[in-house]
């Protein structure tokens, strides 16, 4: 998904769910959605590729939202 794809959807959530915009939000770490974390940071910018990581190195191409 992209980042376009995935605020529609945030934004469509809204629009079904007005009450939603105040409630924190959370991430889950596994396919299995076993484990979940509060979302404590603003969304940056970086590399990502085959779960590496990366702010410096190369050239963006993903958001991280946690």
């Amino acid at each position: 998904m992209n980042l376009k794809e995935y605020v529609e959807k945030l934004n469509k959530l809204l629009e079904d769910n007005p009450e939603a915009a105040e409630f924190m939000v959370v991430s889950s770490s596994a396919d299995e959605c076993n484990s979940f974390n509060v979302v404590h940071y603003d969304p940056s910018l970086g590399w990502y590729e085959d779960r590496e990581w990366c702010t410096e190195k190369h050239e963006n191409n993903a958001v991280c939202i946690n």
